[in-house]
């Protein structure tokens, strides 16, 4: 196959940057898709089992569960057939599931809802695993580079996500109708338009992974390299790795904490009096600080290394937890949510990356997929547990939880060992 010369101005090629754009096209419209339930998911459930509490349990669990369920699956199959068909399905699935939850909440029929959010988890689980594109399609000196655009452009759906469905149900407030309706028949809309999109990606990354050097020339040497050949190693063997476990972990903690805070903040601010679109701009702002600072987390950990950004990104997660909860004041409610946001795509980013560093291309899908099923885990348990947590012993007691999951992932990273950029020590076990 031809070599395409990179250009100055890029590291990817032309054909490469085609695919990256469709990927985070993709990537957008997913996540703001799925925004939805994050916005609506408490004011749903109020509506449909008449108490927020039973948001977690009721609503977000079949969701997640879908998310679970598919991850693993989605990950290998990725992994045997390529990125472009599962990811494809899973868009499908995805907007077909919006529409479904549009209805049945029109109908007032809780069972076919409850079964909608199972649909869009399926649907998310496999289609947000566009992400692997970006560690894919860039080469092996810039994945925390392309790793980190994808995040960037996740950023850019969780926030875009959130002021859609402020912005249509305060529309629809405004003209009559059910604010919490509409929404849900827009987003399936912009997840059917980003669906045909990457009905297009081509080359397939899968391809470009395994020979890089086919389409860098600078990376001829590896367009036959036996290791991105080389046959997948079995998943569990690969969870032994401390650094492949501990990141996994760590996804738990930091997505619970995340968990924890983001879904309630529509149903508490609605309860003070406040507006659908100043409840939805708090939910985006974790989002603004996210795409501040996914690109800048991602150069620093090609420059620096993964180990140092997790640990500090941690900390400074740590303070704003804790002031989430404690504040009455917007401003700096919004301003610790922006803050928060840029430390979780920090260890986020680190997290993909470390997982990319150790794994090859047969197996990275598959392996990436753990922490989707990680997420699930953390959208199962900890909705609920906040809300109870909240409607126990009050909205302030949420940060004692925040505090503790965050100490977690701080013992975690700290026992990593970077021997280099993208160098693990992996604690004796055998790679």
């Amino acid at each position: 196959m031809e070599i395409i010369r990179s250009r100055e101005r890029s590291v990817l090629p032309p054909l490469l940057a085609s695919a990256m754009r469709r990927a985070i096209l993709l990537q957008v419209g997913i996540i703001a898709g799925f925004e939805t339930i994050f916005v609506l998911g408490a004011l749903s459930a109020e509506r449909l089992a008449g108490s927020d509490r039973l948001y977690g349990l009721s609503l977000m669990t079949p969701f997640a569960l879908g998310q679970l369920l598919v991850a693993l699956p989605a990950g290998r199959w990725m992994d045997r057939w390529g990125r472009r068909s599962v990811l494809l399905a899973g868009a499908v699935v995805e907007a077909v599931s919006l529409l479904v939850l549009g209805l049945a909440l029109f109908a007032g029929w809780p069972g076919i809802f409850v079964a909608g959010l199972l649909l869009l988890g399926l649907g998310s689980g496999a289609a947000q695993l566009v992400y692997v594109v970006g560690g894919d399609l860039y080469p092996p000196h810039c994945r925390g580079e392309g790793l980190s655009l994808m995040a960037t452009f996740s950023s850019v759906g969780v926030v875009a996500g959130p002021y859609i469905v402020g912005f249509v149900g305060d529309a629809a407030e405004r003209l009559g109708s059910d604010p919490i309706l509409a929404p849900w028949f827009v987003a399936s809309l912009i997840v059917a338009a980003v669906a045909w999109v990457i009905a297009g990606l081509h080359p397939d990354p899968l391809d470009v992974s395994r020979a890089p050097g086919r389409y860098y020339e600078g990376l001829a040497r590896l367009a036959g390299d036996p290791a991105n050949a080389a046959p997948a190693r079995a998943l569990p063997r690969l969870l032994r790795l401390y650094p492949i476990a501990a990141t996994v972990l760590i996804t738990v903690c930091f997505q619970g904490v995340r968990m924890s805070i983001v879904p309630l903040l529509t149903f508490i601010l609605r309860a003070r009096g406040y507006s659908l679109t100043i409840g939805a701009t708090m939910v985006a702002a974790m989002g603004f600080g996210m795409i501040l600072a996914s690109y800048p987390a991602g150069r620093i950990g090609d420059r620096w290394g993964r180990r140092r950004p997790l640990l500090g990104a941690t900390l400074i997660a740590l303070a704003c937890t804790v002031a989430v909860p404690l504040t009455g004041s917007l401003p700096l409610m919004f301003a610790a949510l922006v803050i928060l946001g840029a430390a979780f795509v920090t260890v986020l980013n680190m997290g993909r990356a470390v997982i990319t560093d150790v794994t090859r291309p047969a197996e990275r899908a598959t392996t990436l997929a753990t922490t989707s099923v990680a997420v699930g885990v953390a959208v199962i348990v900890f909705p609920t547990v906040a809300a109870y947590v909240r409607e126990i012993w009050g909205w302030q007691h949420v940060a004692i939880l925040g505090a503790v999951l965050l100490s977690i992932v701080f013992i975690l990273a700290y026992f990593l060992r970077e021997r280099g950029v993208g160098r693990w020590d992996h604690h004796g076990v055998e790679e």
